[in-house]
C-alpha cells in the first residue's frame, strides 16, 4: 500500500508516504534512472532506509538523526501516545486527541483505521503514515 500526497500550493514539491520498503526501492530506482536532478529526502528507520538505498545502488549524502530527548522526560506521555503524536513533524497532533481515539478504539466505537485517519487529518504536512499509526494502535489495543 502507498499513499501519495502532493502539495499543489508549493510548486516543485511532492510528498509521499510509502508503507512498503519494496515500493520505496522502486521509487528510488526510478528516480535514479531518470536522473532528474531532484533532491530526495527519505525518512524512516535507518537500517531500512540504508538497505533500500543499497539495494538500488545509491548512498545517502546527508544523514539527520535525533539525539534523544533531554530534560524532564518524565513529563512526556507514555507510548503509544508519544509514538503517535510525534509522527507529525510539525507537532499538530495533540496527545489528548491520541488518548481520546485510543479510548474510542478500546471501547469499539472507532476502528484502528478510523483512528489513524483522524490523527492524520491534523498533520499539516500530510506525511503522517496512517498505515503505521493503525499498526501501533492495533498493537496497543491487543495489550
Amino acid at each position: 500500500l502507498r499513499e501519495v500526497v502532493t502539495c499543489d500550493d508549493i510548486e516543485g514539491i511532492g510528498q509521499a508516504v510509502y508503507t512498503s520498503k519494496k515500493d520505496l526501492e522502486g521509487l528510488l530506482k526510478e528516480l535514479e534512472e531518470a536522473d532528474l536532478g531532484f533532491s530526495i529526502v527519505v525518512s524512516g528507520v535507518f537500517d531500512e532506509v540504508f538497505d533500500a538505498c543499497k539495494s538500488v545502488g545509491i548512498e545517502p549524502h546527508t544523514v539527520n538523526m535525533s539525539l534523544e530527548t533531554w530534560g524532564k522526560t518524565r513529563l512526556l506521555p507514555k507510548s503509544p501516545v508519544l509514538e503517535l503524536f510525534t509522527m507529525c513533524g510539525h507537532a499538530m497532533i495533540s496527545s489528548k486527541l491520541v488518548e481520546m481515539v485510543l479510548d474510542r478504539v478500546g471501547k469499539g466505537v472507532m476502528t484502528p483505521r478510523e483512528a489513524a485517519v483522524e490523527l492524520g487529518k491534523q498533520c499539516t504536512c500530510n506525511i503522517f503514515n496512517t498505515v503505521r499509526a493503525e499498526e501501533i494502535i492495533r498493537r496497543h489495543i491487543k495489550k
